[in-house]
């Protein structure tokens, strides 16, 4: 089995790109529904809106896999 030498796994959830707040909370809550499913850890870190504005501000019309694409990922890694 593929999982065999897997030791632990956690899900960490900061999507802070994801908008409106209805739709990050659905997701949000999606992810937690299926992690207690399945018996996985769910962090669940804050959704620091304000944060990523002022991450991508002038990013707004970038093509995706954009300059704004790697600012958003920067902002997970750096977590």
């Amino acid at each position: 089995r593929a999982n065999d030498s897997i030791d632990e796994v956690s899900v960490f959830f900061y999507n802070p790109n994801i908008h409106p707040r209805r739709e990050y909370e659905i997701r949000k809550e999606e992810n937690k529904r299926y992690c207690e499913k399945l018996g996985i850890q769910f962090i669940d870190c804050d959704y620091d809106v304000e944060n990523w504005y002022a991450r991508t501000k002038g990013m707004e019309f970038d093509p995706e896999r954009g300059a704004r694409c790697t600012a958003c990922f920067d902002m997970r890694m750096e977590r």
